[in-house]
């Protein structure tokens, strides 16, 4: 393997998408291996909700968690959307580095502990717009959520439906986010007394994660929880 992957940084030189030093071992293919094991975990004390790291151990729920209901039960995240994670996930997302989800769904299962995802009775990703999709020509969510229900053993259902466009969830506030997702999600399908686990890609204000498990709560699941790569902070 070392002999492999000197002959692919002598033939082929690659800069890490994080650094932009040359790599010269492929082991996490666009980044080097010294920015991957610098990628953030997720560390405790945490909200017992949405995972988000909490500065106190007097209260085990984050102030937003507080203020706003939350539709799903609990959702945990890989690492922090930051650094060489962040790179890994915007080069699956915008430029069709589809390798990469390899990496990142074995980062998943390395930092999320298999109970949490063995809990649930099916596995449904996050869908993309009919623009969107066409644009792309795939879901990184759809490819990563298909690889954790594949390594769990569970069904894998790519049922709700993205049925209105709507504006990037960057560029806006939590407020303007929540508004901007309302209603945009559906199904036909029966979730009648299933527990359901949702992939996507990055958390930030789980406005995403909120409209899917509403939906899915509509349609009779009985409780809804979230696992994403990676969490914003």
């Amino acid at each position: 393997m070392n002999l492999i992957n000197g002959l692919l940084s002598l033939f082929y030189p690659t800069q890490c998408g994080n650094c932009k030093r040359y790599i010269k071992d492929f082991k996490y293919l666009y980044v080097c291996p010294e920015c991957f094991e610098l990628i953030k975990k997720i560390k405790k004390p945490v909200c017992e909700i949405c995972s988000k790291p909490i500065d106190s151990v007097y209260t085990n729920m984050c102030l937003e968690c507080v203020q706003y209901e939350k539709k799903f039960k609990y959702v945990k995240q890989a690492g922090i959307y930051d650094g060489a994670l962040k790179e890994l996930i915007h080069l699956l997302k915008f430029y069709g580095k589809k390798r990469v989800a390899e990496v990142l769904f074995k980062f998943i299962i390395e930092n999320i502990e298999f109970e949490y995802i063995n809990w649930s009775d099916l596995i449904v990703p996050v869908p993309l717009s009919k623009k969107v999709l066409k644009q792309r020509g795939f879901n990184q969510t759809e490819i990563i959520g298909r690889k954790i229900a594949d390594y769990a053993k569970k069904p894998f259902l790519n049922v709700i439906k993205k049925i209105k466009e709507t504006q990037p969830q960057n560029k806006l506030s939590r407020e303007e986010r929540m508004k901007n997702l309302h209603g945009v999600f559906n199904t036909d399908v029966s979730f009648k007394n299933k527990k359901v686990l949702i992939i996507d890609d990055v958390y930030t204000t789980g406005a995403t994660m909120n409209e899917m498990a509403e939906v899915l709560l509509k349609n009779g699941a009985l409780e809804v929880r979230g696992l994403t790569v990676a969490r914003s902070v």
